[in-house]
């Protein structure tokens, strides 16, 4: 990506950050974890999971979060759109006898 000078949104680093602790977890995590994990402080990561969790970045299960579908989705998007260009790559190579 080509660098710039534009402001970073922090809300969407720390979003990133909690989405990270979550997935790198073997167990669910508690919010406080997240909170210990993350750095930010329990009563604003509450609210950063209670609107991933209204968008369905992350699902609540008794006092622990998981991925939520969102994720999902947008990796099966992706997934099928370089697997578009590569079968696209893979006609042209045929048509020029390359493989």
């Amino acid at each position: 990506m080509e660098e710039t000078s534009y402001k970073r949104i922090r809300a969407i680093a720390v979003m990133d950050d909690i989405l990270k602790a979550v997935a790198n977890r073997k167990e669910p995590p508690t919010a406080r974890e997240l909170s210990d994990a993350t750095g930010v402080p329990k009563d604003t990561l509450m609210c950063y999971l209670a609107t991933m969790q209204d968008r369905g970045y992350v699902t609540a299960e008794g006092g622990s979060y998981r991925l939520g579908m969102a994720n999902a989705l947008y990796w099966a998007r992706t997934k099928a759109r370089l697997e578009a260009d590569r079968a696209a790559i893979d006609d042209e190579l045929k048509e020029i006898g390359a493989v």
